[in-house]
């Protein structure tokens, strides 16, 4: 199956059921940590150890070793995600309670401009500072870029299964999804646009630009199922 992937350029339809395949020995090693590390999410770790997995098939190389022991010598990448993030709860409450109130600023401060406020613009309508702003605004987006499509929860907030869907999502998307999603995505598009500037440049219909960013949400959900 690897080499049927890798001789087809990497197909991600290929991918899938190569992933699948490696499922169990994925589950016997996160099963360790998952229930068992009281301060990091079970999805959470689960999301690590199937970034490490893609990871380790996209650098495995078959005249060097076996795939079975090239992947499970990956996964123990996971373990130092772990032990980094194993106690975020304590750690990271101020930082959750300060990304909730910059995005509320930021959703209340769009309605009532009907576009994408800037960041002074936040700073002054919080009350926090402009480089506190700056920071958390770029650390959302580039963790998890799926929130410029609806609500955000920072508590789900998990960096590597974003990579994970990054390089699948798009090939799911329509032409025109696509279009919405580089331009929202800041790793493609530059900076993130509202549904406003989208719109325009786009030569769409602000409903429409909205109903497309519903629709890319809606797909991001089925690789979270």
């Amino acid at each position: 199956m690897w080499n049927d992937w890798n001789a087809s350029g990497r197909d991600p339809n290929k991918l899938r059921p190569l992933i699948h395949s490696l499922q169990p020995l994925v589950k016997h090693r996160s099963r360790i940590f998952v229930n068992k590390i009281r301060d990091i999410p079970p999805p959470v770790i689960e999301a690590e150890f199937q970034d490490q997995l893609v990871g380790a098939l996209e650098t495995y190389n078959p005249k060097k070793s076996q795939l079975k022991t090239w992947v499970t010598n990956r996964l123990i990448k996971a373990n130092r995600f772990i032990n980094t993030y194993q106690n975020p709860a304590r750690i990271g409450e101020k930082r959750i309670y300060d990304i909730t109130k910059m995005q509320t600023a930021e959703e209340r401060l769009q309605n009532q401009l009907g576009r994408e406020p800037s960041d002074m613009e936040i700073s002054d309508f919080s009350k926090m500072p402009l480089n506190e702003v700056r920071t958390l605004r770029q650390e959302v987006r580039k963790s998890y870029p799926s929130g410029h499509f609806g609500p955000v929860d920072p508590m789900t907030f998990t960096p590597s299964r974003t990579k994970e869907v990054m390089k699948l999502l798009p090939y799911d998307l329509s032409p025109e999804e696509n279009a919405v999603f580089d331009l929202v995505y800041t790793g493609r598009g530059g900076k993130g646009m509202g549904t406003g500037d989208i719109a325009k440049k786009l030569k769409m219909s602000a409903p429409k630009v909205s109903r497309l960013k519903k629709s890319i949400a809606n797909k991001w959900k089925e690789y979270d199922g």
